[in-house]
């Protein structure tokens, strides 16, 4: 099942279905709680699949094991934002710092917030693959859903490019009745000093370190948070302290401002509601047909 797919799922239970799949039942001790709060990791292994993926992880950090917790995190992949009974996840549990850091992204090549320097280009007509056509309709579709975790204001994510990669931006800017279309999810943060250390990650004597600056004017179910909105909008993220906001593939935006010091190009873009400007367009048209006669 694929994130979206899970996202949906949880968005259409109703509290009582949600707290059923996703809270654990401490009245419940599993064999694994036990071998955890012991310290016994052969014997824990052997109860990995036997035990909801929840308590894995939860009753880990609860007995303050690094070396359980790592291989839940890096070997087995548990999901790590599941809830317990009060509404706590897993790093919510964590008693230290040295626990917590076992939950952050490294900041390294490829991190969540630094990706492909290709990840956004020009507005086409049509999608690159059915897949993503079909993915775009569906949060269409299911926007009433995901309406509770749109995303109003300003979100950032770091980047490297080479003078080669920016030059799309700079034609865009130059012209703004053309338009940027994301050609994949994209995940940001609205911390700017966090996506500012992930962009430093990556520059280097080919590449520069970039800032992309995303506005959504008004609510948009094509900017999802990620992070915990409320007690009943519980945190959607791996990454609980990076503050994440989901860019969903297959919009457009149009380059607003471009700027640059010596360490730093920084790209301002904004959302662009497509139908609306459809609409207006169709609106020209006739307006040209008109005055023609």
């Amino acid at each position: 099942m694929s994130w979206f797919d899970t996202l949906i799922r949880w968005g259409k239970q109703n509290s009582t279905d949600h707290e059923h799949e996703q809270t654990i039942n401490h009245d419940n001790v599993s064999e694994l709680y036990v071998a955890c709060f012991e310290g016994d990791l052969d014997r824990a292994h052997q109860y990995l699949l036997k035990t909801p993926f929840a308590e894995r992880l939860n009753a880990a950090v609860q007995c303050g094991h690094i070396e359980m917790i790592h291989l839940l995190l890096n070997k087995y992949g548990v999901i790590r934002h599941l809830c317990d009974n009060q509404g706590r996840t897993a790093y919510d549990l964590a008693k230290s710092n040295e626990i917590r850091r076992l939950f952050q992204r490294p900041t390294s090549n490829g991190n969540r917030f630094c990706e492909k320097p290709d990840s956004l280009e020009m507005f086409s007509g049509s999608q690159k693959n059915n897949k993503e056509k079909a993915t775009f309709k569906r949060v269409e579709t299911y926007g009433n859903l995901l309406y509770g975790r749109s995303f109003t204001g300003t979100t950032y994510r770091g980047l490297g490019m080479t003078s080669h990669d920016l030059q799309i931006y700079h034609w865009a800017r130059e012209n703004p009745d053309r338009y940027l279309q994301l050609n994949t999810f994209c995940s940001s943060t609205f911390d700017e000093p966090l996506a500012k250390m992930y962009a430093d990650t990556n520059a280097n004597e080919q590449q520069k370190q970039v800032l992309i600056i995303f506005n959504f004017l008004r609510p948009s179910v094509n900017a999802i948070c990620l992070y915990q909105i409320s007690n009943q909008l519980h945190s959607y993220s791996d990454f609980q302290d990076k503050q994440e906001v989901l860019i969903v593939s297959g919009i457009a935006f149009s380059v607003t401002n471009i700027e640059q010091t010596s360490s730093l190009i920084t790209i301002s873009m904004t959302h662009l509601n497509l139908i609306e400007k459809m609409a207006e367009f169709e609106e020209i048209l006739i307006d040209e047909q008109l005055s023609s006669y």
